[in-house]
């Protein structure tokens, strides 16, 4: 029998012993930098905002936040989320770069996380309503 390509494989699983194709690695390649920068940018917003938020009256640079105690946590809950979204599209990045496929945890993870935003959502708007 002739060595296999992943384009004319016989089987799926062929194909996932092949090895990562251009097109996985493309993939891989956009997820790992668009989660590198949202999760390293996020995390410099968090690290920048938190002071402000978390501290009443004046903040060192004369800046000032003017919401409740609760609406500030709020604001660093959704950035820390985010960020952590984007470490986890990062680390799934990678493994998709490294061998053409995600990890079956991707799929757990991010379903988790999807579900969890979901509920988030449908509590604050509770809270707030």
């Amino acid at each position: 029998m002739s060595a296999v390509t992943p384009i004319h494989a016989a089987s799926p699983i062929d194909a996932a012993r092949s090895g990562p194709t251009t097109t996985s690695r493309v993939r891989g390649a956009v997820l790992v930098v668009l989660g590198t920068v949202l999760a390293l940018g996020l995390t410099a917003v968090a690290w920048h905002l938190a002071p402000m938020l978390l501290n009443s009256g004046q903040a060192p640079d004369n800046s000032r936040f003017t919401g409740s105690a609760f609406e500030a946590w709020l604001v660093l809950g959704v950035v820390a989320w985010t960020a952590l979204l984007g470490v986890v599209f990062a680390v799934g990045g990678l493994q998709l770069w490294r061998q053409g496929r995600y990890h079956p945890w991707f799929a757990r993870v991010a379903g988790a996380m999807a579900v969890m935003t979901v509920i988030g959502i449908y509590r604050l708007n509770r809270i707030f309503t």
